[in-house]
């Protein structure tokens, strides 16, 4: 499959696989290297994760990732150790979340590592906005 022909998001393996070598996933990765070469942490969740390892930044570190793209992740990538039974996982300066809610979790995360007070605050209004219109138990309110 050439790069016009490959699919606009790779929801399979089999569309995963084509997809990392498109020029546009080459450029990201490129200059993923460039900031973590520079000291930048880097983050990635789900199949964001396949764009680090593709670009060597997650190398003989852990990582996790969506479990259903677990097999595809240890055959393509065994320098890494994959535990995709982990929502997060912290190696080095990289940072890996798993999937479905995944990159809710990373945000959390990321933020908690600048302000554990903040993140408290963070997802006690996420819960809010995730009940809708049921009550917030009491533990939540004005804390």
């Amino acid at each position: 499959m050439s790069v016009q022909q490959r699919p606009k998001y790779a929801t399979t393996p089999d569309s995963l696989v084509p997809a990392l070598a498109g020029r546009d996933v080459l450029d990201a990765a490129e200059q993923l290297r460039a900031w973590h070469a520079s000291g930048s942490a880097i983050a990635a969740s789900c199949v964001g994760t396949f764009v680090l390892a593709n670009a060597g930044l997650l190398d003989d570190g852990e990582a996790t990732t969506t479990w259903w793209l677990g097999p595809l992740f240890r055959q393509r990538y065994p320098r890494i150790l994959l535990d995709e039974s982990l929502m997060i996982v912290s190696s080095g300066r990289t940072v890996t979340a798993g999937a479905s809610m995944g990159h809710l979790d990373l945000a959390l995360w990321l933020i908690r590592e600048r302000s554990p007070e903040l993140v408290a605050l963070v997802a006690r209004y996420m819960l809010a906005q995730m009940l809708g219109h049921c009550r917030l138990p009491t533990s939540f309110r004005n804390t």
